[in-house]
């Protein structure tokens, strides 16, 4: 007991357990030491010289025309989605039919 002032109890507080935190089960399984990783083969690294000269950062106009680009694109992936999510659903509902009398509601 940490306190004392306090009746003994069979409670655990958090600030008793120390000790526990620590200590974990053992393992029964039997030791097998891991396989080393093979060693991925390096790839010939392909790249041109430009001189430094030749190289532009981008413009304000290019950066806002790729960024536009990226937007519509995602734009029209989504679309293409949500239509086909929608096509499906609608093939799976039955098709509503409109009453003999509808003519009669709208009187």
């Amino acid at each position: 007991m940490s306190n004392k002032d306090e009746a003994p109890s069979d409670l655990i507080r958090a600030r008793d357990v120390g000790g526990f935190d620590i200590w974990s089960l053992p393992s029964f399984d039997p030791h097998v030491p891991e396989p080393e990783p093979e060693p991925e083969p390096e790839l010939p690294v392909e790249s041109e010289e430009v001189p430094l000269e030749e190289v532009q950062p981008l413009t304000l106009e290019e950066l806002e025309s790729i960024r536009q680009e990226a937007y519509n694109e995602g734009f029209a992936a989504g679309e293409r989605m949500v239509f086909a999510q929608r096509r499906s659903r609608c093939a799976r509902k039955p098709r509503r039919r409109w009453p003999s009398n509808w003519r009669a509601w709208n009187a």
